[in-house]
């Protein structure tokens, strides 16, 4: 099946947004890769064209980018909590990205190096 750019488009249903149901989600997913690496992840062969809509890449080049992408927003996600005040919950580190193509920058507008939220001195991430 391709990856279609329509595939960004799914919210959760009405009364599936609870914390319960998107951990549920998220646990179903972990599994669902688990299980995929087992039957046909490991042996798979990952010179094969990926079917994305954003350009001819293999099927190694698809699942970094859709790992470090992931990575990218998780790191965005901390940094607004972090902008709020609020520590994250077991934050992840530049050495959870190792070896993948992160980008340097949180976001591109990122604020300057060494300002932190609310003004304070020192860099609010280790990328």
């Amino acid at each position: 099946m391709p990856l279609e750019y329509d595939a960004y488009k799914r919210v959760p249903a009405p009364g599936k947004d609870t914390k319960a149901e998107l951990l549920a989600y998220g646990q179903s997913v972990f599994d669902g890769l688990e299980k995929w690496w087992k039957e046909t992840g490991a042996s798979r062969d990952y010179s094969e064209p990926a079917r994305v809509y954003y350009g001819n890449l293999d099927m190694r080049e698809y699942l970094e980018r859709t790992t470090w992408h992931s990575g990218q927003h998780t790191r965005q996600l901390m940094m607004v909590l972090e902008m709020m005040g609020i520590a994250p919950d077991q934050p992840l580190g530049a050495e959870t990205f190792g070896g993948l193509p992160m980008p340097v920058k949180v976001w591109d507008d990122e604020r300057p190096e060494g300002e932190a939220a609310g003004g304070a001195t020192g860099s609010p991430n280790e990328f």
